[in-house]
């Protein structure tokens, strides 16, 4: 089912750059022409913490977030015990497997990905983009303009260089093709706006 809106929760410890993700992931979804409304929270500490960004999207105009989440994007153990339980029945979880080795993940009535973002992101070059990967995954997810994904990339890594910026593509490619190769088409997809 192509839905008129959907919501998103991506989150992780601080430093696992799930802010990054969750400003690329609005502006993608923005650029297919769509409302959006995020908002984030950060944990009172000065280093370290759970960081999450959340992300309403709607083809009309948005002005409040909402508690029913849609899909997780979860890279640590903690975000997927933090978050397991908030997602909407037929809504989606996609998690790093290399994070909860030594716990079972699962609920019914939603779809679970379990991902070795880091495996893929050392392969790629560096730990680091295991956001990249988990990004690239939710784009997959949810069909997202691969195109505009790509320029988003683009935007946000051009003054780190050629380098940089092939190598978090790279990273999105993996994650992209990971979650199209294991779910296929799944039902909770956002449409485009059209026009």
């Amino acid at each position: 089912m192509i839905l008129d809106k959907l919501t998103m929760n991506l989150c992780g410890a601080a430093g696992s750059g799930v802010m990054t993700i969750g400003a690329m992931m609005s502006k993608v979804l923005h650029k297919c022409g769509l409302y959006i409304y995020s908002w984030t929270d950060y944990p009172s500490l000065i280093k370290g913490g759970h960081n999450q960004f959340l992300i309403r999207v709607d083809k009309e105009p948005i002005s409040s977030g909402t508690l029913e989440v849609d899909i997780v994007v979860a890279l640590d153990k903690e975000s997927v015990q933090k978050h397991l339980a908030e997602i909407s029945p037929n809504g989606a979880l996609i998690y790093d497997s290399n994070a909860v080795k030594d716990m079972e993940v699962k609920r019914d009535g939603i779809t679970i990905i379990g991902i070795p973002l880091k495996d893929i992101a050392i392969k790629i070059g560096n730990k680091l983009y295991l956001n990249m990967v988990g990004y690239g995954a939710v784009c997959g997810l949810i069909e997202a303009d691969k195109t505009i994904a790509h320029e988003v990339i683009s935007s946000q890594f051009k003054k780190k260089g050629e380098e940089i910026v092939n190598a978090n593509l790279a990273a999105f490619e993996e994650g992209y093709n990971y979650a199209k190769e294991h779910v296929g088409t799944f039902d909770r997809r956002i449409a485009a706006a059209s026009g």
